[in-house]
Parts: C-alpha cells; sequence; structure tokens
C-alpha cells in the first residue's frame, strides 16, 4: 500500500513540475549577413589592377578589330574602284592602217595630232611608186610612216588586211562605186577578194559583220549623223577590240568632204570616251 502512495505522489510531483515554467535558453540565431567582411587595402588595390588590365586588354582587342574592319572595307572599296575604272577604259585602236590615198585612207592624217597624244599609231602599204591620185604620196609617207609596196592597189589592200585585226569602211548609196572597199571588206571579213555587194539597211546607216574577222561599214555619213555613228563604232571597239584597225573606203572625188566627217567621227568617239569617264567618277 505504501509504494502504491508513493507511486500516487511521485505521479503528481511530476505533473506539478511539467507544469511548471522553465527557463530554456534561447534558439541558436544564425549570424547575419549584413555585416561587412573587413578588407586589406592590399587587396582591394590588386583588385582594381586586374580590372584596369582587364579593360586595356579589352581596348586592345576592339583596336585590332577596327583596324581589320577597317582593312577589309579599304579592300572593297579598292575593288570597287578597279571595277569601275575597268568600266571607265572605253577601247580603242592602238594602230590605225591606212593605204594612203585620199578620202577615207587620209582620215587618220587629219587627226595625227589627237592620236599621237592618245598613244595611237599610223601604218599601212601604200602602192609602188606612192601612187596617190593628188600626186602627194611620197610626202604623205615621209610624215607619216607609211610604206612602199611591191605591186598596185590590190595588193596592197591585201597587204593591208594581213596586218589588220577590224575594218572600218566608209560608204556611199551611190551607184557604181565603192568597187575597191567592198572588195577590201569581204578579204577582211570573209577572205574572199571578189566585189560581192554589201547591202546598205532600210533602217540604219550602218552594218557589222564578223566572220573571221569584224567589220563595220557606214553609209553616206553626214554632220547630222555623226553623233549616232559615234556610238556605233565606240560599241564596235568594246565589243571585238581590235588593236589595229584599217580604215578604207572612197576617194575625195566620189564623195567629197568624206576626210574631214571621218575625222570628225574619230574625234567625238575619243572625246565622248573622255566625257564618258568624267560622268562615271563623279
Amino acid at each position: 500500500m505504501e509504494k502504491k502512495r508513493n507511486n500516487k505522489k511521485d505521479q503528481q510531483q511530476d505533473q506539478e513540475f511539467r507544469s511548471l515554467k522553465r527557463p530554456y535558453p534561447e534558439p541558436h540565431q544564425p549570424k547575419s549577413t549584413n555585416k561587412k567582411k573587413r578588407t586589406n587595402p592590399n587587396q582591394k588595390q590588386s583588385f582594381s589592377n586586374k580590372q584596369k588590365q582587364k579593360q586595356k586588354q579589352k581596348q586592345k582587342q576592339m583596336s585590332i578589330q577596327t583596324k581589320i574592319q577597317k582593312k577589309e572595307k579599304n579592300k572593297q572599296e579598292n575593288k570597287t574602284d578597279q571595277s569601275t575604272q575597268k568600266q571607265i577604259q572605253y577601247f580603242f585602236p592602238s594602230v590605225i592602217i591606212s593605204g594612203g590615198q585620199t578620202g577615207a585612207d587620209s582620215i587618220p592624217f587629219k587627226i595625227f595630232r589627237l592620236l599621237k597624244k592618245k598613244g595611237v599609231k599610223i601604218q599601212g602599204w601604200m602602192p609602188k611608186g606612192f601612187k596617190r591620185l593628188d600626186g602627194k604620196g611620197s610626202k604623205i609617207a615621209q610624215k607619216y610612216g607609211l610604206r612602199e609596196g611591191k605591186g598596185g592597189y590590190h595588193w596592197r589592200n591585201k597587204k593591208n588586211v594581213e596586218e589588220c585585226d577590224a575594218i572600218i569602211g566608209f560608204l556611199t548609196s551611190k551607184p557604181r562605186t565603192g568597187s575597191g572597199t567592198t572588195k577590201t571588206f569581204n578579204y577582211t571579213v570573209h577572205g574572199k577578194y571578189a566585189f560581192e555587194q554589201i547591202y546598205k539597211p532600210r533602217l540604219v546607216d550602218w552594218v557589222v559583220v564578223n566572220d573571221l574577222k569584224p567589220g563595220i561599214i557606214f553609209w553616206d555619213i553626214t554632220n547630222q549623223k555623226i553623233e549616232h555613228m559615234s556610238e556605233k563604232l565606240q560599241q564596235f571597239f568594246d565589243e571585238f577590240r581590235p588593236n589595229k584597225l584599217l580604215v578604207s573606203g572612197s576617194v575625195e572625188k566620189t564623195y567629197p568632204g568624206l576626210t574631214n566627217l571621218g575625222a570628225l567621227l574619230f574625234k567625238m568617239t575619243l572625246k565622248n570616251q573622255g566625257n564618258r569617264r568624267k560622268n562615271l567618277k563623279n
């Protein structure tokens, strides 16, 4: 009985003890992270130096990249300049071949100084004895460097054709004219020294033929037609690019004023080349 009583007392005491408020210690609180860490001044300086070095490296890289970009731009600009220069360089023969006769053959003599400035030479063969209708064959040959042939007009025509790369002919619509020019043109283009008539087109005053060698013929040249003929002549030069051009056509008696008109045609062609270059550059 006593043990039971003691047990009850113990239980009561335990309950009383539990009901009492005990002073428990405060729970553990983590340290605040807002506290500033202590840093050494030496560490600050080293960090700032690293930043400066990084900035310098970035600046160097940027400068290298900009230099590379500038070089690439300059290369592209140079390429475009070269391409435009190629477009600007209109072609003109370096040698004009003449048979030394009056009329069409004398066109290069009329513009000798202009051709010389452009670096264009005059060459050609004359008939034996320097035959020319006005009797000035020997003087013409000495002045412009033409050579004396071994035969007559047919020999001269064939010899000049052998040395040329292309031919330009001047004809009229008059009947029974231009037999020598037609033979020379056919021999240049087709390789046959024969009189096979070349018919004039209805709508234009020129024709271009290209077989063995290229050739162009102008009919009835006048001051009013020179501008359009000059454009066509430049197209002919640019397309076929003949280094040696043979000039053939009617004599002065058959076509009065042909020498001056032909000279104006070549002058305008060279003048238009200069104007086109200026326009393209601007």
